[in-house]
């Protein structure tokens, strides 16, 4: 019986390197987000390469990202070649302001995260991440 081993690492180069944020996502991955907005919820799906491209946008603006997961549980299918992970994330985000390249604001929020694992070309790659922002940031 084979198994999974996953360890996430947050080495420098990746912190804002799009394309080394996305290689632990299956080229065929879907990314499903519902968030509050002020219009009521909004549902976002992006593949590996609209995620990409968002991150790309984003990344300029972010100063530091914190996350902290909890109430994390893991379901290893049994052939052992996919799994399901669910936690709750708890995320502060710093952003620069625009024009000064200062601290512009910084918020936190809550989401619910379940995500699917699976094997893609031998290595352990993301096939699916469902997010629900609970709470909109607050400063």
């Amino acid at each position: 019986m084979s198994s999974i081993s996953w360890k996430v690492t947050a080495r420098p180069q990746h912190r804002k390197d799009p394309d080394a944020v996305c290689e632990n996502i299956g080229k065929d991955a879907l990314l499903k987000v519902v968030m509050d907005s002020s219009t009521g919820l909004q549902m976002v799906s992006m593949n590996r390469e609209h995620y990409r491209t968002n991150l790309k946008r984003v990344f300029p603006r972010l100063r530091e990202n914190k996350i902290q997961r909890t109430n994390l549980h893991i379901t290893i299918a049994p052939d052992g070649n996919s799994a399901v992970i669910t936690y709750t994330a708890i995320q502060t985000v710093t952003t620069y302001l625009a024009a000064e390249g200062d601290y512009g604001s910084t918020g936190t929020m809550q989401d619910y995260e379940r995500a699917t694992i699976g094997r893609e070309n031998g290595k352990v790659v993301f096939t699916g991440i469902d997010a629900s922002f609970q709470r909109p940031f607050t400063n």
